[in-house]
């Protein structure tokens, strides 16, 4: 019985600690993205892409940020990117980032990224974060991110139906954050051309999709039910 106990610990840990997202347009399977927590103060997310657009476009991105678990803010980040048209590793720390026209948001919260501002939104209630403007960082450069609650309601996840809060996410940055390249999630989620939705478990919490969409397309991101620790 004692050489079980750390069996199931690792594998309860694995299942804690991991979540996995399927990536769509108009209902075709085109990427997976998973999200690992090594540590409270680790996330790691990998982006790959799957079928016919992984013959066109290969892309496989891994993004590791160590933040405050407390607040949120990411402390420092390494994302490894690898699409067509950009391979590199970009690093950013909070104490690099240039801050202009910094307020007492910013000791308060911290500065956020992608990442950490997704475990934000599904860590905090509606009314603590709605409307709310938040220090948004993206190419070492400052912006801000919103969310704004919009209504609770059901998503269906496989045959479940979930209760979930929904928001919609408002990005705003500078011109000068794209002088370089963005990697595919970050400028997806960053141009203001696209309408972000996300909606978050009541009970879990846990973000259960994510849709963006603009005049010409319509994608999804959705949670694997499989993976769900009901």
């Amino acid at each position: 019985m004692e050489t079980v106990k750390p069996i199931l610990i690792l594998l309860l840990s694995s299942i804690l600690y991991s979540q996995s997202y399927t990536v769509s347009i108009l209902g075709y399977h085109i990427a997976d993205l998973k999200k690992t927590k090594p540590s409270i103060s680790c996330i790691d997310f990998e982006f790959q892409t799957r079928g016919l657009v992984d013959f066109f476009y290969p892309t496989k991105n891994k993004y590791t940020t160590n933040y405050n678990n407390k607040t949120f803010g990411f402390t420092d980040y390494n994302y490894t990117i690898n699409q067509i048209g950009l391979k590199e590793n970009q690093t950013s720390k909070k104490d690099s980032v240039e801050i202009k026209n910094s307020n007492n948001l910013f000791s308060e919260t911290g500065i956020f990224n992608f990442i950490t501002f997704l475990e934000l939104i599904k860590n905090k209630n509606p009314s603590e974060i709605d409307t709310r403007w938040f220090p948004y960082e993206l190419n070492n450069t400052i912006g801000e991110a919103r969310v704004i609650w919009a209504d609770s309601s059901n998503i269906y996840s496989n045959k479940d139906s979930v209760l979930c809060n929904r928001y919609r996410l408002d990005i705003i940055m500078p011109e000068r954050a794209f002088t370089k390249d963005v990697d595919y999630l970050n400028k997806l989620l960053s141009s203001d051309k696209n309408v972000k939705e996300i909606w978050v478990s009541i009970q879990s919490p846990e973000i259960y999709q994510i849709k963006i969409k603009n005049d010409l397309l319509s994608l999804d991101v959705k949670i694997d039910q499989r993976d769900v620790v009901k």
